[in-house]
């Protein structure tokens, strides 16, 4: 099973999760005139289903690699957010971003990218730039989507990590 196979499989169970074998080999020949085996469709979308089982296992995992961030760089900021027991956002400011912070010009860009796996979530990002004049990232973030109480979650969560509650930088976003 080529892997493009297994992509284009991905693809499709993240449209739709129920999407079987048969649908695969008849969107490759409709969208790209490709003819493939019914054993390679069907190795394809249950090698695809085990990747989308690891990337949703992967959620779980985020509470012990955020312990251990904090545990070898101090002054890290990381927290994850469940809701009944899910997964709902997250934020991580490395110590060392926390502490270059205290070097850049304070101006923090702020942006979110939508996510294109079967989640659909979104990463914020907050950038300042350096005494070199270059971006410099500062922390991240994930959410399911990028709503009021993602953002909000994510700016309270940057104010405490660079303690900038009683002076506010100029703040910069689309």
């Amino acid at each position: 099973r080529p892997a493009w196979v297994v992509e284009k499989a991905k693809e499709m169970l993240s449209a739709r999760d129920s999407a079987k074998p048969a649908e695969l080999k008849v969107d490759l020949q409709h969208r790209l005139a490709v003819e493939v085996q019914p054993i390679v469709a069907r190795k394809a979308v249950a090698r695809a289903r085990q990747e989308l089982d690891d990337e949703n296992a992967s959620f779980d995992k985020l509470p012990g690699m955020f312990e251990l961030l904090r545990a070898q760089n101090p002054g890290t900021v990381a927290e994850v957010v469940l809701e009944d027991g899910r997964f709902s956002m997250a934020f991580l400011c490395p110590g060392p971003c926390a502490r270059a912070w205290e070097h850049c010009l304070k101006i923090i860009a702020l942006d979110g990218t939508h996510g294109t796996s079967r989640y659909k979530g979104v990463v914020h990002v907050a950038t300042a730039l350096d005494g070199a004049g270059q971006i410099f990232p500062i922390a991240c973030g994930f959410a399911a989507g990028e709503t009021k109480d993602s953002w909000t979650f994510f700016v309270n969560s940057l104010a405490d990590a660079l303690n900038i509650r009683d002076t506010p930088p100029t703040v910069t976003s689309d």
